[in-house]
């Protein structure tokens, strides 16, 4: 059967083409598939891992930011798993300083200026991505 009626043809594609005319940038599915380090990886790595950076500076370094990621990704598919997402984007979850042993609030968007930030629009996959975690925008 071909893309004639298919969801490809008839939302895919559209979503895609109206993400690039908003200024997002068009991902297709090999590069999101390498940014996710394999088809089973949940966040675009390296987009992600600068966006906290960039979000909390002097607080989130590399590998700092692999750590959260790390941490989002395993998370649990229940309501204690939502939770702990929802307050990692509320910016209520922290990191450790070693160097000045409080705990720091980290934050993942930018409530302030949602419209800023990276934007990625995906190829294929779009239903089983996360969004949340495939674009974080600062």
């Amino acid at each position: 059967m071909g893309d004639i009626g298919g969801e490809r043809a008839a939302v895919q594609n559209p979503l895609i083409r109206y993400s690039v005319e908003a200024g997002w940038s068009h991902l297709p599915p090999d590069e999101a598939q390498r940014l996710r380090r394999g088809e089973d990886g949940l966040a675009l790595n390296e987009i992600a891992s600068d966006q906290l950076q960039r979000l909390n500076p002097g607080v989130v370094d590399l590998n700092r930011s692999l750590d959260i990621l790390r941490r989002l990704s395993i998370v649990r598919p229940d309501i204690e798993g939502n939770l702990e997402a929802w307050e990692h984007f509320k910016g209520l979850r922290t990191v450790f300083l070693p160097e000045e042993k409080p705990e720091r609030n980290i934050r993942l968007l930018n409530p302030d200026h949602p419209d800023t930030g990276s934007r990625v629009s995906l190829s294929s996959r779009a239903t089983q991505s996360i969004p949340a975690l495939d674009a974080l925008r600062s």
